[in-house]
């Protein structure tokens, strides 16, 4: 097959001899409209970044239109959208955001220790980039993951003693622009609760259960806390949270 060496020419000399003059640029063993080595425009080569886009932390570098941009790796975040740290905050818990994989609190005191109080910390991230191996839970529009807990209301365990199975909790987001944008979610075997926060960041959820006929989840069973971020993610965050109350 013929191929054609752009740029070549031919040129008559002495005696009217024809010489091949190859190519000044390029590559004359390269087929015409096909790109050079250093085209491809990927991280790795020249390209159209006209450099290696270099990898910083736990991200993946790519060239896109001419300029680096990268994608971050699973848990890992790039909070303050500057590529040249890459994707610099880990979540905190990590791999607690679905339902199923809950970080395990352990189980409230029976109803002898009157109120049995937990506290509970976190953080949630969130960023514009895409990620991979995203955790399970992800929310693209959001740029984060839940955080989910579990914890064993072992409520009215003595008998003739009277109890009140009630569940008291309340969320409070810090360092967030959008402290509105955010929800807790409690789920028992009896019901299931969603508070916003409100314009300070806060949900709270008191029980208006007052006697023992009113129980909002059964005593021994598990009980689930979620919390979420509910609004696009718009540029990169990171919030911390308390969770607070008592069954």
């Amino acid at each position: 097959m013929l191929r054609a060496i752009p740029d070549a020419k031919l040129s008559q000399g002495t005696f009217g001899l024809w010489t091949f003059v190859p190519p000044t640029t390029g590559d004359a063993g390269v087929d015409a409209g096909q790109p050079s080595p250093g085209d491809a425009g990927t991280a790795d080569d020249g390209g159209p970044c006209g450099h290696v886009c270099g990898q910083a932390q736990y991200d993946d570098p790519f060239c896109d239109g001419g300029a680096c941009d990268l994608t971050c790796q699973g848990e890992h975040y790039d909070v303050n959208g500057d590529p040249s740290d890459g994707c610099e905050v880990e979540d905190s818990p990590t791999g607690n955001h679905t339902q199923a994989t809950a970080t395990n609190e352990g189980a409230s005191l029976d109803c002898s220790a009157h109120d049995s109080q937990f506290y509970w910390t976190g953080e949630i991230p969130s960023d514009r980039r895409i990620h991979t191996n995203a955790p399970s839970g992800f929310s693209a529009v959001a740029g984060a993951a839940p955080d989910w807990f579990s914890y064993v209301g072992n409520g009215e365990q003595i008998p003739f003693v009277i109890c009140v199975n009630g569940i008291v909790a309340t969320l409070a987001i810090s360092g967030s622009v959008q402290p509105n944008c955010y929800e807790l979610t409690i789920q028992s075997d009896e019901n299931l609760w969603a508070i916003p926060t409100d314009a300070s960041g806060v949900a709270t959820r008191i029980s208006s259960c007052t006697t023992p006929l009113c129980s909002d989840y059964s005593s021994g069973s598990t009980i689930y806390f979620e919390v979420s971020k509910t609004c696009s993610v718009f540029e990169g965050h990171l919030v911390t949270y308390t969770l607070a109350g008592h069954l």
